[in-house]
């Protein structure tokens, strides 16, 4: 079955949208908004179709020459061949939609507070990480590539343009080193995740694999004298459960990868170790951050709580501008990179290492108190434990090279002193628990899944007056802004930045208020 259908809108996806003759809506993967197509429906169900485009009858004003067919072929940009401008305003109609199908906003409400798309500086090679997939086959060994979303198969000889210069040349050569290295055995290895920074050229080496024996030297060896890493670490873990990590081992180097952000006229040093989570796009992280600092206000002395902390991407900067910070983390790696964050940046952070949904159940009129006393402590019990097992750590290390074990004994030291500082700051935290004083702004940027259902009403209970919301989810952005209206907050703006040109995600900075 063939028709004639005109494109006049984008999905939250790789498919653009249009209507059948029938007026039921259909979906068209590869076409842009504003093209004539003729197409062969593929599925059709009670309330929509999917169709393939079989010619352009008359092509958009904004379809462009596809740049890249490698990741045209992986489908890692699938925005691209949409003119750039373009696609920052469709990513602003994709938020305006949501919020009136999901968030329950009027269409002039939601025109009115979505601002304008910021758009990324650079809209190739602007990524700082590459994940790729790994799979063996005794005649060829190791494969390593993107992963076709129709086939399902491993596309060898990484060239996605979307990543830093080097990380392209590294992802080329790095199933040669590793076919070398490895031979005719995986060892267990599923997954390879590279870092770049073009601010402190660190590069890091991740590679993801089954707990097992592993010719740790000869692999280390061969990656450094190849691709000249400044890290390589291995993360321990199963392929059906990669979340689940069972421990990390540095094989050489530092252990961590190191960036910088510039925001509000300052640079900020990150310290991040695999397999914790940091944007990647560097600069627009600067944007990103400028944009909750603008949105906050004035912050200097007041409270403010960071939930979803991470590594400190926001926590660092709002300290720096005079806050203090309450940050809350469930990841233990990236707790651990936070606190070492706010140290090597000089600015005092309370950091709290627990599930955000669960500390906010806590927090009322005196709910800063409440997580600086906890922080306080975790801080210090956390840096004790530390400071006491330094030496097994070093004794663990033997299983990895010397540079591993002097990292820990390093390590320890930094526990040592952040024990001191932890012990002050836990009697400073224990006068400001009697002053009772509540949270002026919270910041919140969780996971793509958004809040969980009861934060909504706990950050209201919690008495905060104005909050930022980052989400990288329109959906489930709209989501969860319909929760806070219900329980009394109010939406003022949203702002997108564009992180993932080429790509149909976007990132959002929510202004909300109580009402």
């Amino acid at each position: 079955m063939s028709e004639i259908i005109q494109l006049s809108a984008m999905s939250y996806g790789s498919e653009a949208i249009g209507r059948m003759s029938s007026g039921k809506a259909v979906f068209v993967e590869g076409g842009v908004p504003g093209d004539v197509v003729a197409c062969s429906i593929t599925c059709e169900k009670p309330s929509f179709a999917r169709a393939c485009i079989e010619r352009i009858v008359q092509p958009s004003t904004y379809r462009v020459a596809t740049t890249s067919q490698y990741d045209k072929l992986c489908g890692s940009a699938s925005w691209q061949h949409i003119a750039y401008e373009q696609q920052c305003a469709l990513k602003r109609s994709n938020i305006i939609a949501q919020l009136e199908r999901i968030g329950k906003l009027s269409p002039d409400k939601a025109k009115s507070v979505v601002r304008e798309t910021l758009p990324s500086k650079r809209i190739w090679e602007y990524r700082n990480k590459i994940e790729l997939a790994v799979r063996f086959d005794r005649t060829h060994g190791i494969s390593v590539g993107y992963t076709n979303p129709q086939t399902g198969e491993v596309v060898a000889n990484p060239m996605s343009l979307l990543v830093e210069p080097p990380l392209q040349k590294a992802a080329r050569a790095l199933q040669g080193v590793l076919r070398f290295a490895l031979g005719k055995s995986d060892y267990g290895m599923h997954r390879i995740s590279m870092r770049y920074s073009r601010r402190t050229r660190s590069f890091e080496v991740a590679l993801w694999c089954k707990p097992g024996s592993f010719p740790r030297n000869f692999v280390a060896k061969a990656l450094n004298d190849s691709l000249h890493c400044s890290s390589v670490v291995r993360v321990l873990s199963n392929p059906q459960t990669p979340r689940v990590i069972k421990g990390i081992e540095v094989l050489a180097g530092k252990g961590y990868w190191h960036e910088q952000l510039i925001c509000a006229g300052e640079t900020f040093d990150f310290y991040t170790q695999a397999p914790a989570f940091f944007q990647v796009n560097t600069h627009q992280a600067g944007c990103l951050v400028q944009q909750v600092l603008d949105a906050l206000g004035d912050i200097d002395g007041a409270r403010v709580a960071d939930l979803y902390a991470g590594g400190g991407t926001f926590s660092i900067p709002l300290a720096a501008a005079g806050a203090q910070v309450f940050a809350v983390e469930s990841v233990g790696a990236s707790v651990r990179d936070l606190r070492r964050n706010a140290l090597e940046n000089c600015v005092d952070v309370d950091v709290c290492g627990g599930d955000a949904a669960r500390e906010l159940a806590a927090l009322g009129a005196d709910g800063s108190a409440y997580v600086g006393a906890r922080s306080g402590a975790d801080n210090a019990d956390s840096s004790a434990n530390n400071a006491n097992n330094a030496n097994s750590d070093v004794e663990k290390a033997g299983v990895l090279r010397t540079a591993g074990a002097v990292r820990t004994a390093h390590v320890a030291g930094v526990a040592r002193t952040a024990h001191v500082a932890g012990a002050a700051r836990t009697a400073h935290v224990a006068g400001l628990a009697r002053t009772h004083a509540a949270l002026d702004a919270l910041v919140v940027d969780p996971p793509r899944a958004g809040l969980a259902a009861s934060v909504p009403a706990d950050i209201v209970k919690s008495g905060v007056q104005r909050m930022v919301y980052v989400s990288c989810d329109p959906a489930t952005l709209a989501r969860d802004i319909a929760r806070l209206q219900d329980c009394g907050m109010q939406l003022e703006r949203v702002q997108p930045v564009d992180m993932f040109p080429q790509t149909f995600r976007v990132e959002c900075v929510c202004l909300m208020s109580k009402a």
